[in-house]
């Protein structure tokens, strides 16, 4: 048996070096090779004792400790990095919304409000309204209104392509826009009724308070009757309407001045725009969805 044994371990001797020599090895790295190789078929796994196994799960129980900790460490921070980043370039997107509004609306606004400003001062008579709270009264809510039909839609903005392929909703865009042009227009009235109340010695907070209430309500109207019918539609509308309350219409006899709406001046025209504003955000997602499919 023993003279079995060697014959098996000189063939298997030579089987390795042969496999060793079609790996392009040399003699001496084979010679160098094959005592260890020879030995091989001795080796036996060693067995883990219980108190190996008890020792081997318990440091695994304390890794597996240590970095569940580190992660629900880890976690928080990387959610709070992520909120940051996505503010982050939100806010570069609501900065860059302004360049987006056609500078005719920019400009016409500014002509509009400074063309009633001299109106209040000069006193001139429209329709037979002279006073000069009037003039603010009447044309600072239109202006709002009109351009607020032109901020959003396929008609307005030439690249709304590009705007809907941003990573943001619909709803975002328009109240950034929103913001920005009524805020622009919201300055620029403030500033005008300063102006008219200096030199007409009126009291501020009074003739601001003729026009605020209709600002919001005639701008949010505008903006949800443009998503629904279009700008232009939403633009004419919106000023007739306006126009309506401080003009009476006597058929072909002509026409005469009507009392300006005083229960627009209260609060609830804020609370009206407020909810007129949130029927046009929400309906601004399913006008996009109708859109696509039309297209």
């Amino acid at each position: 048996m023993t003279g079995n044994d060697d014959a098996a371990r000189l063939d298997a001797t030579g089987d390795l070096a042969a496999m060793l020599r079609e790996q392009d090895m040399t003699a001496d790295e084979i010679a160098e090779m094959l005592p260890a190789l020879q030995h091989l078929p001795d080796w036996r796994t060693p067995m883990p004792t219980p108190a190996m196994q008890q020792a081997l799960l318990a440091k695994l129980t304390a890794q597996q400790a240590a970095t569940g900790a580190e992660q629900r460490a880890t976690v928080p921070a990387y959610l709070s990095t992520v909120a940051l980043r996505g503010m982050g370039w939100r806010a570069q997107i609501a900065l860059r919304q302004p360049r987006l509004i056609h500078r005719s609306l920019w400009a016409g606004a500014s002509v509009g409000i400074f063309l009633a400003t001299c109106m209040a001062l000069l006193r001139w008579s429209f329709f037979g309204l002279t006073p000069s709270g009037t003039a603010l009264e009447f044309f600072l809510p239109a202006i709002a209104a009109v351009s607020m039909a032109f901020i959003y839609g396929p008609e307005a903005d030439a690249g709304l392509e590009v705007t809907q392929a941003t990573p943001v909703s619909p709803r975002f865009i328009a109240a950034c826009r929103l913001l920005a042009l009524g805020g622009y227009e919201l300055l620029l009235g403030l500033a005008a009724t300063g102006v008219v109340a200096h030199m007409q010695h009126l009291g501020f907070g009074g003739l601001a308070a003729l026009w605020l209430g209709p600002m919001a309500l005639l701008s949010a109207c505008s903006l949800l009757l443009s998503l629904l019918t279009g700008p232009f539609v939403a633009a004419g509308g919106i000023f007739v309407a306006w126009l309506t309350q401080f003009v009476q219409f006597k058929g072909f006899a002509g026409m005469s001045s009507a009392t300006p709406p005083a229960w627009l001046n209260q609060p609830l025209a804020f609370a009206l725009a407020a909810a007129v504003l949130c029927a046009a955000l929400l309906y601004l997602p399913r006008r996009e969805r109708d859109m696509r499919q039309l297209s």
